[in-house]
């Protein structure tokens, strides 16, 4: 009978450090609690400083499709595109690697030639109690309408444009909340198509997740996504998703309808699965996120310890 250890301590080391120092510090870290039985290096300049040391039990955590972060980033470099897709395959060669969805494994090896054995999948966690308990909690502001919320930093990943487009276009005159620090070009653009009235950005939230809850839908304009951490959380707190189906985000819901998702880059679809959702009482199935529970992804992570 497999015997399970009586506790577990995580240590973050948040700073990037050159290979010699990251040992240093790794050893002591050892010396005062005992050898180390798993460490996962997250971010590039991290993972290329672990890759240097003399250790078996290091894996490299991939968040993101980093084939089309690249190309969305360096669109008009194909030589730079063609640099940085190369010095990432070095870099995952022959390394153990966790993939936090199906889309970054399959970019992985499709673009970074990783071979399948040496990858596994591993969700990102999501504690599903205390979310659920956040968002009952009281919103941070008083909104007296109804709304739709959409969650994500402002960038070209995201797709505030599309959203924007799509929202012209919906039928009813709902407020359109996001939730995003406030920057000029955003204003910009927002400005750009017309929607001052019609959009709130009440800036960085400590507790989202009243907004969330409280909202009719939840909006997903991204053209990719790692993990789609706002399209889970949205889930928890009982609101449904009307979102594109990117990479990142149509495995969440594998093996169940998807009748909300979008293809990318369709505005028009966008806006009319926006209206069907504000016109139809719907509401999330919680069998959709369970395999993200906290409970479930430790234990994915005791099976690498078990394997080293």
């Amino acid at each position: 009978m497999k015997q399970e250890p009586k506790f577990i301590k995580i240590i973050q080391i948040k700073k990037h450090y050159h290979s010699f120092i990251l040992e240093q510090k790794l050893s002591g870290i050892e010396d005062q609690f005992g050898k180390i039985d798993l460490i996962i290096a997250n971010l590039k300049m991290t993972c290329e400083a672990a890759k240097r040391l003399n250790r078996d039990n290091i894996y490299f955590a991939i968040r993101n499709n980093y084939s089309l972060l690249i190309n969305d980033k360096y669109r008009h470099k194909p030589q730079k595109i063609k640099n940085k897709i190369k010095r990432l395959e070095k870099l995952y060669q022959n390394q153990k690697l966790i993939a936090i969805s199906d889309s970054i494994k399959n970019d992985l090896k499709t673009e970074f030639n990783c071979l399948d054995k040496n990858i596994d999948l591993i969700f990102n966690a999501f504690d599903i109690d205390e979310i659920k308990a956040r968002s009952r909690q009281k919103k941070s502001f008083k909104l007296d309408d109804d709304y739709i919320v959409h969650i994500g930093r402002f960038d070209s990943q995201k797709r505030h444009d599309l959203l924007f487009k799509a929202y012209k276009h919906i039928k009813t005159d709902i407020k359109l909340l996001l939730l995003v620090d406030q920057s000029e070009e955003l204003i910009n653009l927002v400005k750009e198509y017309g929607l001052e009235d019609r959009i709130i950005i009440p800036g960085f939230q400590i507790n989202p997740y009243p907004i969330i809850k409280s909202a009719r839908l939840s909006v997903l304009s991204s053209d990719y996504e790692g993990l789609s951490r706002a399209v889970v959380e949205s889930l928890i707190c009982g609101t449904p998703v009307v979102g594109t189906s990117c990479p990142g985000v149509e495995e969440i819901f594998k093996g169940f309808s998807n009748k909300l998702l979008v293809p990318c880059n369709d505005h028009i679809a966008l806006a009319q699965k926006i209206d069907f959702a504000l016109n139809n009482q719907l509401k999330p199935d919680e069998s959709l996120f369970k395999k993200f529970s906290t409970e479930t992804i430790v234990d994915k992570y005791l099976s690498l310890i078990e394997r080293n």
